[in-house]
């Protein structure tokens, strides 16, 4: 246990351990417990686990419980190991009122994120998801964190230096400063957001290096605030929205030219670089006679805004593409046959997601034929060196009997169906949960409702991907999709898709697990035997074993494992004593139609990110599943 040493009235700073799973005794167990034992300058060093709380760390009243100069950081130093949920979701993961507070090396997830009021410290090297990071009359650095959904929001008189930040899929800003506050946004990663730097209600900011791209508009300016804004890489929709000034200050959009290599390549420091993602901004497209990196004309952002030094390299990075599809009809009968155009910007390759579980094309404009009845939601993923995009129309193909082919588009059904292309009714139960997709972290999707038997999906994510949803469709019969049935007696049929198409990819997650049920009164009224159940995938045209095992039971069921390269339609099989396999076994008995090689992935998309909760056994076999790929 850790002491704290009294000498004259003064407290000799002391470090404090934090451990709540596997790994050595520490002198806590939750992080809170530990901040209330502290005193000034104490560090509190957490192990690496999963803690669901709400930290306060306050300097109200006096000593013992007055606390400043605290450092809260990972032991491991790799946020993605140590991870602090909110408990309460209204209230912060990290409150802070205090001075001298050093929060490094967390993912913290949910809440309002950190918050922090009339304090001054360091906020650095932390994942941040769902929670943004709020600074209320308050001084703070805010250096190398991933803000993911939520932003940065410097306010009330405020002083933030902002540096090496990833920023992206926010709403509204990715970073604000407002309210008279004063921030310093350098060498920042700012994309994917509806509005990428907000500078607003007398606020200003220095803003340099930094690479604004991929947002709906890349910094906006009220009329009462203002910005020095040089060296950045703007690459959006709208790079730049600036009211008309009323209190005389006007922003400034360069500095003097200076020798120095600025953020696209350039010989000299000056104004900043303004593409667009159609290839067609000032920067992109202006003359540079001399050769020196500078535009020969200014660049005038609006009448009261000019950037008198654009900088003008045509080597610059590529910009991200913009995704875009059409095809000459969209309604028909079986064998409908759909010519698809591209119509992306900035795209080197492509891939054609047809959402009736076909393999996916690379062609520019294929050609593709549907032959079962349905409603298909194609996506194209549009790629190149400065990154991807992906354009998804939700039943955006309709085959009926009943239809005859016109072009236009069609209206989406009610109901269950819809996005995976599934009849409507042939579902009779659909299941959806999100997640926050954290590279590095084994992520688990836990289904807890007694019409699903599909426990859990579980796999360990790639890259930050924000929130992502699950979707299992129970069906009455197979799947629209599929031609045949599954062999053996079928237990139950499902669709299950992970994501938006595109998503599920060997890129963006490994070893995906799903975990399913199978009642045992089902095995005693069929006859079968429990080591003959196994899950099959439909895919490529055929059914496709996976490798099963039994991971537990209890007085009903009977749990089961399978390992998948993929999502689509699926299947809860068993096998009669005559063709009994085992499922420890790679093979199932040879069946007509069936293959054992293992499939590619192909899906549809689908919608939202799901939370844990269910029954102690499914919760106590998720936990074994994913201490046992993180102990590997």
């Amino acid at each position: 246990m850790a002491l704290v040493l009294m000498t004259a009235g003064i407290a000799v700073a002391d470090t404090f351990t934090v451990n709540n799973s596997t790994g050595p005794v520490a002198d806590y167990t939750s992080i809170q417990d530990a901040v209330d034992a502290a005193v000034d300058g104490d560090t509190i060093l957490v192990y690496p686990g999963k803690y669901v709380e709400n930290v306060a760390i306050v300097n109200f009243g006096t000593f013992p419980y007055f606390v400043q100069n605290l450092t809260i950081k990972s032991q491991s130093g790799d946020p993605h190991d140590t991870i602090v949920q909110a408990d309460n979701l209204n209230n912060p993961v990290f409150s802070v009122i205090s001075s001298g507070v050093t929060i490094n090396g967390f993912t913290v997830i949910g809440g309002r994120g950190i918050d922090l009021l009339e304090s001054d410290g360091e906020l650095k090297n932390n994942i941040i998801s769902d929670g943004g990071i709020f600074v209320d009359a308050s001084h703070i650095n805010v250096i190398n964190n991933t803000m993911i959904s939520i932003g940065i929001s410097v306010y009330d008189v405020s002083e933030g230096i902002l540096e090496n930040n990833n920023v992206f899929s926010c709403s509204l800003g990715g970073i604000t400063i407002s309210n008279q506050a004063h921030g310093t946004l350098v060498n920042n990663t700012i994309y994917e957001n509806d509005i990428g730097i907000v500078i607003d209600d007398f606020a200003d900011g220095d803003i340099y290096n930094n690479t604004i791209s991929g947002n709906e508009v890349g910094i906006t300016i009220d009329g009462n605030s203002y910005g020095k804004i040089a060296n950045n890489y703007f690459n959006n929709t709208m790079n730049a929205q600036i009211d008309v000034p009323y209190l005389g200050i006007y922003s400034t959009w360069n500095i003097t030219k200076t020798a120095g290599t600025n953020i696209v390549g350039g010989p000299y420091l000056g104004g900043n670089y303004w593409a667009n993602p159609e290839g067609t901004g000032f920067s992109q497209t202006g003359t540079d006679v001399d050769g020196d990196g500078i535009c020969d004309s200014p660049y005038n952002i609006n009448a009261n805004n000019t950037d008198h030094l654009p900088l003008c390299i045509q080597n610059v990075p590529s910009a991200i593409p913009v995704a875009d599809f059409t095809a000459n009809v969209t309604e028909g009968q079986p064998s409908l046959t759909v010519q698809f155009t591209d119509l992306s910007l900035n795209a080197t390759s492509l891939e054609w997601d047809f959402g009736d579980g076909s393999p996916r094309s690379s062609e520019q404009n294929p050609v593709h034929v549907y032959t079962k009845e349905g409603k298909y939601t194609v996506s194209l993923n549009a790629s190149s060196s400065g990154g991807y995009n992906i354009e998804t129309k939700v039943d955006y193909i309709t085959v009926s009997i009943a239809s005859s082919s016109t072009g236009g588009s069609s209206s989406s059904a009610g109901g269950g169906g819809g996005a995976s292309g599934e009849a409507y009714e042939n579902i009779a139960f659909k299941d959806v949960k999100t997640e926050d997709i954290i590279d590095g972290l084994e992520i688990s999707y836990v289904f807890d409702d007694e019409q699903n038997p599909i426990r859990y999906i579980n796999f360990s994510a790639l890259r930050n991907y924000g929130r992502v949803s699950t979707t299992i469709e129970v069906l009455k019969d197979r799947s629209a999709m599929v031609d045949e049935s599954a062999p053996g007696i079928v237990y139950g049929n499902f669709n299950i898709w992970v994501g938006k198409a595109g998503f599920a990819t060997e890129n963006n997650i490994a070893d995906p697990v799903i975990g399913f049920s199978v009642a045992k009164a089902w095995l005693v009224e069929n006859g079968v035997d429990e080591n003959s159940i196994a899950l099959y995938r439909h895919s490529e045209g055929k059914w496709n074993y996976l490798d099963t095992i039994k991971v537990g039971e209890d007085d009903p069921y009977i749990y089961f494992e399978a390992e998948t390269p993929g999502f689509s339609p699926f299947a809860i099989v068993a096998f009669e004593e005559d063709e009994s396999i085992s499922i420890q076994e790679s093979m199932p008995p040879s069946e007509v139609g069936v293959s054992p090689v293992e499939d590619k992935d192909t899906q549809p998309e689908s919608r939202g990110i799901p939370s844990m909760s269910t029954g102690s056994l499914i919760l106590v076999l998720v936990g074994v599943h994913l201490l046992m790929r993180k102990r590997s």
